[in-house]
């Protein structure tokens, strides 16, 4: 997991250039004067709305209360009616509009950052592959789709209000601004959806009246209408002083007797028990008020074959400037055309580009300034601007989309000759994972340890207190080893390397918690053992002769410290090392542990396990190494270790029945001369077409979960053995 970024310092600029983007000028725009009586054509191709652009703003009337009674001292809010405003859109709005554009098409050349969603139903229908995403849409009635992504404000529902119209994708971007300046990123965010069919929008803007319980203020901007509600401050129903001193705890609903057939199926208890509603818990947002909080506002534009949403008009306004300046488009810049290039850019669910340069030119607030933490150093506009330029044509994408095996996150850095090339990936064999046992819990493995010190090593020298730290640590090694830490101790683990948890019932961990079945190991690869073996024998100097006890586990020569951890007087294996082979080095935590490495007998690699092959397939070669989860294994050790695998808990069996789905969590990053790429994969159980041949594999998947960690090793190790 290691990349090298190489040992250069990186010399920022102290003054910034002028940047290219122009800034539309809302001053200097023309104004339209509109009349109070246009009503547009319903085959014109842009509405026009009635008011003043800048300065007209008339409210709309608001629906009065049939009866002001109260019951039980709270009073009932009467819903508003959205008669004339419906009436007034279907007078306004054109019933038919030409092809909803493309979303590439209307971003501007040097966007910051924009999130293109894929809104298809085909594409979100490919989740039903997985077992995961069937039993989730059996379970809760709802069809995969982006409805959870933060697209809509509160209280509208995707499908009912957004799907039977919008296009075949939407977006959520920053415009972009001219120079650094003290702009926060929500006062350019917009939210951009596509117009498939005209006349289904007509109910969208009446609904969200609803939803905001208010009528819109109506504006327009270049004879494109806008719809705005206004921040609104709520008070709290009791001030601080008169908030009741004691109130009575909701009671929790009786859970409902199962019969064990009813838990044949996974979703039985979801379908009949739900979980109460939690609790609210209060997060500081900035707008914090003792006498109440603030609903941001909301604007909506509509421009033809499209809307475009804001918190406020002002975003929208900008909008429309660079959309009637008509300047390039997000299409015509080379960085994101490799983005729009990439194989899977159809199929992705969601594409994430940006800018870096773009992007430090906002002012981004300190996230903690509301929990009562130190603030932390925000650079001077000067500072900002220089490191704008310099990253400039840095830029970033990630796209998610669904593959054979899970769903995959490939992400791209693309420094284009801004920073030092990046060292290219070592063509490494990974013959290391060959040597960690199928049963692997977590595994991590990357290539060059020394070569990775000495790039932090020179990075932290350059700054008084880092390189303090790095000093002590140097000292430390040398007075308890006499050797040197960068070359005696470090020096030689030039190769790959491996971190592992694997089940195993005795060892260190074992020692101070009885049965827990979890032992650690390191494998280190180096083209210098006698460095290794002087090091080793350094160590277990310090150890002592008394602790460090030479040993032979299957015709292996090894190292054994023992120690009395317990206080009882009896001692047991702490650290075991050996030579696995001449030039890998093992380490575990416990003699028996090593024996699960160096028997031949039983031992199942994890390189040809399965569900590691699975997990990493797809994952570009070469590259820096592997992040990987057996999330089978995994959840059997969990189960196990907290009680969560009572077949009487209805709750319980329908949780084990979804996780039970995932198989594996991996990640991998690559690197070439001016980009570095990150792979991560959510390994899924694929859903059988037969319905029969789904609930077989959904009750084996709870059935494992249930497994003690010793039985899910001996469960992993028999696949793993069956496959080769």
């Amino acid at each position: 997991m290691i990349n090298r970024w190489g040992t250069a310092a990186i010399a920022l600029a102290f003054f910034a250039t002028p940047l290219a983007a122009q800034e539309p000028s809302l001053e200097k725009s023309e104004q339209i004067e509109e009349s109070a009586s246009a009503v547009p054509d319903r085959s014109e191709g842009v509405p026009v709305i009635l008011e003043s652009p800048l300065e007209g703003s008339e409210a709309m009337p608001v629906a009065k209360p049939e009866s002001e009674e109260t019951i039980d001292e709270f009073e009932i809010e009467s819903a508003i009616d959205v008669t004339e405003l419906r009436a007034s859109l279907e007078e306004l709005l054109p019933t038919s509009a030409s092809a909803p554009p493309i979303i590439a098409n209307i971003l501007p050349v040097d966007t910051p950052t924009a999130i293109i969603v894929n809104t298809r139903d085909d594409a979100w229908s490919a989740l039903k592959q997985y077992t995961l995403f069937a039993q989730l849409s059996e379970a809760f009635g709802v069809e995969p789709s982006p409805q959870a992504l933060p697209l809509l404000p509160l209280g509208m529902n995707y499908a009912e209000d957004v799907q039977p119209w919008v296009g075949d994708s939407v977006a959520i971007a920053l415009l972009p601004i001219p120079s650094v300046r003290t702009i926060n990123p929500v006062e350019r965010m917009v939210t951009i959806l596509p117009i498939e069919d005209a006349a289904a929008f007509i109910d969208f803007i009446p609904t969200l009246a609803e939803a905001r319980t208010a009528l819109p203020e109506k504006h327009s901007y270049r004879t494109f209408p806008i719809w705005l509600w206004p921040d609104e401050f709520v008070p709290y129903d009791y001030s601080w002083d008169d908030f009741p001193e004691e109130i009575e705890p909701e009671e929790f609903p009786a859970p409902v007797e199962f019969n064990s057939a009813d838990l044949a199926s996974p979703n039985a208890a979801l379908r009949s028990y739900r979980q109460p509603e939690p609790p609210y818990i209060y997060i500081p947002d900035g707008t914090y008020s003792e006498d109440g909080y603030t609903i941001p506002g909301y604007a909506v534009a509509h421009l033809g074959n499209y809307i475009v949403a804001a918190e406020t008009i002002d975003s929208l306004r900008q909008w429309i400037e660079y959309q009637t300046q008509d300047g390039p488009k997000l299409t015509s810049n080379p960085s994101f055309a490799k983005t729009q290039s990439h194989p899977q850019a159809q199929n992705s669910l969601a594409i994430i580009y940006g800018n870096v340069g773009q992007l430090l030119s906002f002012e981004f607030s300190n996230p903690f300034q509301d929990f009562g933490l130190p603030p932390i150093p925000q650079p001077s506009l000067s500072e900002r601007a220089a490191m704008s330029n310099l990253f400039s044509n840095v830029t970033f994408d990630a796209l998610i989309y669904p593959e054979d095996k899970g769903i995959h996150l490939e992400a791209h850095l693309y420094t284009k000759g801004v920073l030092p090339d990046l060292p290219p990936s070592p063509n490494a064999d990974h013959s290391i994972l060959g040597l960690i046992p199928a049963a692997t819990y977590f595994m991590g493995s990357g290539y060059d340890i020394s070569g990775f010190w000495n790039d932090v090593s020179s990075a932290f020298s350059l700054n008084e207190m880092t390189s303090g730290l790095i000093e002590t640590a140097r000292s430390i090694v040398a007075l308890a080893t006499g050797l040197d830490l960068d070359t005696d101790i470090l020096g030689w683990m030039d190769g790959e390397y491996s971190i592992f948890l694997f089940p195993s019932q005795s060892g260190l961990l074992n020692s101070f918690f009885p049965g827990l079945g979890l032992e650690a190991g390191v494998l280190l690869e180096t083209s210098n053992r006698p460095a290794a073996e002087i090091a080793l024998a350094a160590l277990d100097d310090v150890a002592g002769e008394d602790v460090a006890l030479s040993t032979e586990i299957a015709d292996h020569a090894t190292t054994n410290w023992l120690y009395d951890i317990n206080g009882d007087s009896q001692r047991e294996s702490v650290l075991t090392h050996t030579w696995i082979n001449d030039d890998t080095l093992a380490f575990t935590s416990g003699n028996g542990a090593m024996e699960r490495l160096v028997m031949p007998a039983g031992f199942h690699a994890l390189s040809r396990h399965s569900t590691f092959q699975n997990a990493t397939s797809t994952f570009p070669t070469p590259n820096n190494g592997y992040l990987y989860v057996n999330a089978s294994s995994t959840l059997a050790f969990f189960y196990n270790l907290f009680g969560f695998n009572q077949a009487t808990d209805p709750w319980a069996a329908d949780i084990r029945g979804y996780f039970g789905t995932v198989r594996s969590l991996s990640l991998s990053t690559s690197s070439s001369t001016q980009q570095f790429q990150i792979d991560a994969l959510l390994g899924l159980a694929a859903s059988d077409p037969p319905a029969a041949g789904a609930e077989e594999e959904s009750a084996e998947d709870i059935e494992t979960t249930e497994e003690t960690a010793d039985e899910a090793e001996t469960t992993e190790e028999t696949g793993a053995n069956g496959e080769e």
